[in-house]
C-alpha cells in the first residue's frame, strides 16, 4: 500500500531531470510503499520524453501529468467553454506555475498516500533520503506538518555551476540557514520544497496558492506556522543540488525570488522575512549615502559599506575554501553585491508594481 507520494515538478530541466528520477528509482524505501508523481510544465526541450523514458524502466508505481492539458481540461469543465477558450484563459487564471503543479500533486496523490514529499528536478536524492524523511515525521506529532533536510552542492565539473552554487548555500551569506548548514536545531521556521515532506491531510486543507503562480513553499509554510504548525529539521536527509552555470540566469532568478517573497508580505501584510528590509535598504543604501554625505554624517555609509564589505570578504574566504578556485572566488566580489541588488530589485517590483492577483 503507497504510503508517500514524492513529487516533482519541472519545466526545461533535461540536463538533470533523468539523474533525479533514478535516484528516486533507486531509494532505499520499499518500493511497494511510495509513488512518483512527475508535473512537466509546458517544456519546450526533452524533459517530458526523457522523463517517461526513465520512469518506465523502474519498478516504483509512478504518474506523469501535462500540465497545459490538466490545465485546459479544467478550465473547460470549470468555465463551460471549448478548448481555445480555455488555452486563453489559463494564465489569466494563474493555471500554470510552481503553486498549479504542486497543487496537482496532492490532488492526484494515491488515496491511501499519508505524506506528501517533494524535491526539485535538478536535484539528486540521497540513498536514505525517503526514509529518514518518512521516520521523523511518522513519529512526530500531529502539530508537525512537515520535515526538512539538508541541500548540498551536487557534483559537476563546471566550475561557474559550482562558485554560484557555493555563493548561495554559504552559511555566512546566508546567516547560517540550516538548509545549508548543518546545525543543532529541532525546529525550523520554513522547509524548502527542493527537500521536503508533509501529511498529505494538512496539504489537503491548505493547498498551495494559485494566486501567487510562485510563491510556493514561502506562503504555504509562512500560513501553516501562523496556524500553529511546526516543522522539523532532520540534516540527515539528504538531496545534492545543482545550480545554473550562467551569472544571467543566477540574477534573475534572484530577482524572481525578490518577487516570491514581495508576493508574500503582501499577501499577509507582514515581514515574513528579515531579507525584505535588508534587501530594500541595499537598493536604497546609494540614496541614503548621499543624503548622509549632505547632511554631514560620512560615517553612517562609511560604516555600512565597511561592515558590508568584511560580510563579503569573509564568504570570499568561505567559497574559496569550498572551490578551491582562487580565480573564481574573487568574483564573489561582484556577485554577491549582484544577488542582493537582484533580490531587492525583485522586492520592490513586488511590493509596488506588480499586480499577481488576476480575476476571474
Amino acid at each position: 500500500m503507497i504510503e508517500v507520494t514524492v513529487g516533482v515538478i519541472a519545466r526545461n530541466e533535461e540536463k538533470h531531470i533523468a539523474k533525479l528520477l533514478r535516484s528516486l528509482l533507486n531509494l532505499n524505501f520499499p518500493k511497494d510503499k511510495y509513488e512518483i508523481i512527475f508535473v512537466d510544465g509546458d517544456s519546450s526541450d526533452a524533459t517530458l520524453r526523457i522523463a517517461k523514458q526513465v520512469l518506465s524502466e523502474g519498478n516504483v508505481r509512478y504518474r506523469i501529468i501535462e500540465e497545459g492539458k490538466e490545465a485546459i481540461k479544467r478550465i473547460v469543465k470549470q468555465k463551460i467553454v471549448d478548448e481555445e477558450t480555455a488555452r486563453n484563459l489559463r494564465f489569466k487564471l494563474n493555471y500554470y506555475g510552481p503553486c498549479f503543479a504542486r497543487n496537482l500533486v496532492i490532488e492526484h496523490s494515491d488515496k491511501h498516500a499519508k505524506y506528501i514529499a517533494f524535491i526539485d528536478a535538478d536535484c539528486v536524492a540521497d540513498k536514505d533520503w525517503l526514509k529518514i524523511l518518512y521516520e521523523r515525521i511518522k513519529n512526530a506529532s500531529k502539530d508537525i506538518a512537515g520535515v526538512g533536510g539538508l541541500r548540498l552542492i551536487a557534483k559537476t565539473n563546471n566550475r561557474m555551476e559550482l562558485l554560484i552554487n557555493s555563493i548561495l548555500t554559504s552559511c555566512i551569506a546566508t546567516l547560517g540557514n540550516p538548509a545549508f548548514c548543518r546545525k543543532n536545531t529541532k525546529y525550523v521556521e520554513s522547509i524548502p520544497n527542493y527537500n521536503a515532506i508533509y501529511r498529505k491531510n494538512i496539504l489537503e486543507r491548505e493547498k498551495y496558492d494559485v494566486n501567487l503562480v510562485i510563491s510556493d513553499d514561502v506562503e504555504l509554510n509562512y500560513r501553516l506556522r501562523r496556524k500553529g504548525y511546526k516543522f522539523l529539521y532532520e540534516p540527515n536527509a539528504k538531496v545534492y543540488h545543482h545550480e545554473t552555470s550562467s551569472v544571467k540566469e543566477f540574477l534573475r532568478n534572484m530577482f524572481r525570488y525578490g518577487v516570491n517573497v514581495a508576493r508574500v508580505v503582501r499577501k499577509h501584510k507582514r515581514v515574513v522575512r528579515i531579507y525584505v528590509p535588508f534587501s530594500l535598504f541595499f537598493v536604497f543604501s546609494p540614496v541614503l549615502s548621499l543624503i548622509c554625505l549632505y547632511l554631514g554624517l560620512a560615517c553612517l555609509p562609511a560604516i555600512f559599506y565597511g561592515l558590508y564589505f568584511i560580510i563579503v570578504f569573509l564568504v570570499f574566504a568561505e567559497v574559496l575554501i569550498k572551490t578551491k578556485d582562487f580565480l573564481r572566488a574573487w568574483l564573489v566580489f561582484i556577485l554577491l553585491p549582484s544577488q542582493h541588488f537582484a533580490y531587492g530589485l525583485g522586492v520592490l517590483k513586488g511590493l509596488f508594481f506588480d499586480s499577481f492577483i488576476r480575476k476571474d
